[in-house]
């Protein structure tokens, strides 16, 4: 017959499930712990993750899903980067691996699924995005392609380019030349071509932030 102390230790090891590296592999499979460190039974949650690049630094995730260490631990701890495809690895392990490929004339790719880190249309690289453990996901990342996000064929950028270049075309069909106008009539054409220029770029923020894409 087990004593009240023994089953107390049964019970307490039910209720806490440590996750490694080796039983996840996308961002979408851990992140849905962060904010509680409870799973959908209940159960506390633990990540004990390392960097799948060099398989030694412990990579950063928020306290409540981060395991107990004691100073004087030597395993490194590394702040965590997400790619679109939705793998994770360490900051500086990535950033190294980014380098070498550009070194080597290749285009970076994800070191997992090999996906190209550059946007289809434009050619300018993807952003990689750092996770801060002290933010809300939703103001950080965006969902990866597993968690239904998608890749955008043009950087940021260039979106913005186009919506100026809109604006341009817009301004030219509705404002009239402003060689022969009035002083009063030429500023507020100004003004009109000023709102234009303003309501087209808040629309822009807007929607960029309705979607959740890279």
């Amino acid at each position: 017959m087990s004593s009240p102390q023994q089953s107390s230790s049964q019970q307490q090891s039910s209720q806490t499930r440590v996750i490694h590296q080796h039983d996840v592999s996308l961002f979408g499979d851990i992140v849905k712990y962060f904010d509680t460190g409870l799973d959908t039974n209940g159960d506390h949650i633990i990540l004990d993750l390392s960097c799948t690049i060099c398989d030694e630094n412990r990579l950063e995730v928020p306290a409540a899903v981060s395991p107990q260490t004691q100073p004087e631990d030597s395993v490194g701890l590394e702040p965590m980067s997400i790619l679109p495809c939705g793998h994770f690895f360490g900051a500086r392990c990535l950033d190294s691996w980014i380098e070498a490929c550009k070194g080597q004339g290749h285009v970076p790719n994800c070191p997992t699924c090999r996906l190209e880190l550059e946007y289809r249309d434009c050619g300018h690289p993807i952003q990689i995005k750092h996770y801060n453990v002290l933010l809300p996901r939703r103001y950080q990342i965006p969902l990866t392609v597993p968690e239904g996000g998608f890749i955008r064929f043009y950087c940021r950028s260039c979106r913005a380019a186009s919506i100026v270049d809109l604006a341009d075309q817009l301004i030219e069909e509705l404002n009239p030349e402003e060689i022969d106008l009035e002083e009063s009539a030429l500023a507020r054409s100004r003004r009109r071509r000023d709102r234009l220029y303003a309501d087209l770029g808040n629309a822009f923020r807007n929607f960029e932030q309705s979607f959740s894409h890279w």
